[in-house]
């Protein structure tokens, strides 16, 4: 008896652990969105992912170096797995965004963000047959009534005459491709580490992005680094990527 009752309190402790979770990572994302709009004119897009990356990769390696020496077969018999993440949600998730920061506005890219969870459950419901419940059903309403009120400031009427920048149609594939990031996450192998896995998925999506760095760096003006864009990207590097992702 006390031990299925400890067992539901752990349950029930990891359920509230997840939801602060979730919540503290949505909170640190935010800034991503600021620093993409705020970036998009002295940073090119690919060059702003790259090197964001690269900080992460650099920061991260202390501490996720040895569980990912230890884990190395568990990592190379999930190569596919590991692949597919790395490149939905280091390599391109991301590089969108900063494309779309290029055309759009920060509120756009945040409103956006937030339908992502509909995906989830959408895309959930297609490919693994998770039931829709009542709790879910109520959840949509919520974001999309949210949303609604949000950009219309109340007034419906608006809708009319609402216009999409390119910068939200990139955010929109983003956000999608976010939510088919957050389903694999699911599915992640269980004898894998948060933090080997972590570190995998940055250093593959990084080899992933290093081509279209290259094309960038060689077709685009040279970027000025200056305190605040170099400031933006360790923010972008240690906080927005390593904190939010393992939250």
């Amino acid at each position: 008896m006390d031990t299925e009752i400890n067992k539901l309190t752990n349950e029930k402790r990891q359920i509230i652990a997840g939801y602060f979770f979730s919540i503290g990572a949505t909170a640190i994302w935010s800034g991503n969105f600021i620093i993409a709009r705020g970036l998009s004119e002295s940073i090119p897009p690919i060059s702003l992912a790259f090197w964001r990356w690269t900080v992460a990769v650099i920061v991260f390696l202390p501490f996720a170096l040895k569980p990912l020496i230890v884990e190395w077969s568990i990592l190379k018999e999930n190569i596919p797995y590991l692949s597919i993440t790395s490149l939905l949600g280091i390599t391109i998730f991301n590089t969108l965004i900063y494309f779309a920061g290029h055309t759009t506005t920060a509120i756009n890219l945040s409103l956006i963000a937030i339908t992502f969870p509909i995906f989830v459950i959408i895309l959930s419901r297609i490919f693994f047959h998770e039931l829709l419940t009542i709790n879910k059903g109520l959840g949509i309403i919520l974001v999309v009534t949210g949303i609604v009120m949000l950009i219309t400031k109340g007034n419906l009427s608006k809708l009319l005459n609402i216009s999409f920048a390119i910068g939200d149609v990139w955010m929109l594939i983003a956000t999608i491709i976010f939510a088919i990031y957050n389903i694999l996450l699911k599915r992640k192998p269980e004898k894998l580490s948060i933090l080997a896995f972590q570190l995998a998925t940055f250093i593959l999506g990084l080899i992933f992005l290093f081509p279209f760095f290259i094309w960038e760096y060689i077709t685009a003006p040279p970027i000025k680094f200056n305190t605040m864009n170099s400031l933006s990207i360790l923010c972008l590097g240690v906080f927005v990527s390593i904190s939010a992702f393992i939250l």
